[in-house]
């Protein structure tokens, strides 16, 4: 089994990547904000209404995070999606953390949901906030992950690449 996690912030190209590793290698790809946006729609709820939500009620975020531990381990070999998969999955062999500048950040996750950049950064700092206080995980830490790209130098086909070469060079430390 071979597992690759995918992290980063909003707009930071997460999606992409996995999607793009999952088609290449023939994985499947499970991505805890794909969920976490269909248990907001599911409620009726925006992302941020949600967010607030589940600042209140931190069991739904450990609920979220053991349902992709279970389907993840249940899968075999896969591509893990989420700002707390390398966190989840230390033992997976590439830990990869997806960033870019905030301006681009902001005028992706604009195009894809209509979140204002303000907006954005309100969800983030929630979203630390709860990580913080639900896993004591700082989640800007990157000495947690084999690499980091930055997606915006680098663009779709050769941040995939550079996984790709990670992966194949065995820079994932077990």
């Amino acid at each position: 089994m071979t597992l690759i996690t995918v992290s980063g912030l909003p707009g930071s190209g997460t999606t992409t990547l996995a999607s793009r590793l999952a088609r290449r290698l023939e994985f499947q790809h499970h991505s805890t904000g794909q969920v976490f946006r269909q248990m907001a729609a599911d409620r009726g709820l925006s992302i941020e209404e949600f967010g607030a939500l589940v600042d209140a009620t931190p069991q739904i975020d450990r609920d979220l995070d053991a349902e992709m531990v279970r389907t993840v381990k249940a899968t075999g070999s896969c591509i893990a999606e989420g700002r707390l998969t390398g966190m989840l999955f230390r033992d997976a062999d590439l830990k990869i953390l997806c960033y870019a500048p905030d301006d681009v950040r902001a005028a992706r996750v604009l195009s894809r949901s209509g979140e204002t950049k303000e907006q954005m950064h309100r969800r983030e700092v929630h979203e630390m906030r709860r990580h913080r206080d639900t896993y004591g995980f700082d989640s800007t830490m990157i000495s947690l992950y084999d690499i980091c790209i930055n997606t915006e130098r680098y663009g779709p086909d050769r941040t995939e690449a550079l996984a790709r070469w990670a992966l194949a060079a065995g820079r994932c430390p077990r």
